[in-house]
C-alpha cells in the first residue's frame, strides 16, 4: 500500500500550524496552510484518532494542542476532561473561583442544577475537584494537583 506524498505534506502542514500556533481551531488551520476543509477535517481526525493532537473544547468550539505526553495521572484526566465542552466549563469555573457552590456554577454556565450535579460528581470522581462543606453548604475548590497540572494549560 503506497502513501501519498499529498497526504504526507498537508499532515506536516498541519502539525506544524498547531505546534506554532496552540489552541488555534479548524478553520484557522485551514486558512493558515491553505489545504481544503475536506482534507483538513480528515487530515484532524486521523491525527486525534492516533494521538498526535489533542482537542480542548472551548466555547463549544474545538481547538486543537499538539498532545504532549502526560508527566503525571493527573495531567492525564485532566486532558481527558478538557476535551469535554461541558467538563471543562465547569472546571475552569472552579478553577477561576475557589469554594464556589453548585447554584454558582449552573448560574454561570447556563446548564440545569441536575446536570451540573451530575458532572461536579463525575469531577469529584476523577478526583479533580473537592467538596468541602462548611455551615452546611457544599462549596467546591480545585484539587492541588490538577491546580498545578492546569496552570500549565493556561
Amino acid at each position: 500500500m503506497s502513501v501519498d506524498s499529498r497526504t504526507i505534506d498537508e499532515t506536516v502542514r498541519i502539525v506544524a500550524c498547531i505546534r506554532e500556533n496552540p489552541g488555534v481551531s479548524s478553520e484557522e488551520i485551514m486558512h493558515e496552510t491553505g489545504i481544503s476543509q475536506f482534507w483538513a477535517k480528515q487530515t484532524l481526525r486521523k491525527l486525534k484518532k492516533r494521538a498526535v493532537i489533542l482537542v480542548i473544547m472551548r466555547d463549544g468550539v474545538s481547538t486543537y494542542w499538539v498532545r504532549r505526553e502526560p508527566k503525571c495521572a493527573e495531567e492525564k484526566i485532566l486532558q481527558e476532561i478538557m476535551g469535554s465542552d461541558v467538563l471543562h466549563r465547569i472546571f475552569s469555573e472552579i478553577f477561576r473561583n475557589q469554594n464556589i457552590s453548585a447554584e454558582e456554577i449552573t448560574k454561570r454556565v447556563g446548564l440545569s442544577g441536575m446536570r451540573v450535579g451530575w458532572h461536579l460528581s463525575r469531577l469529584e470522581m476523577f478526583g479533580a475537584v473537592v467538596e468541602e462543606e462548611t455551615l452546611g453548604l457544599k462549596k467546591y475548590r480545585t484539587a492541588d494537583m490538577f491546580r498545578e497540572a492546569y496552570e500549565i494549560y493556561q
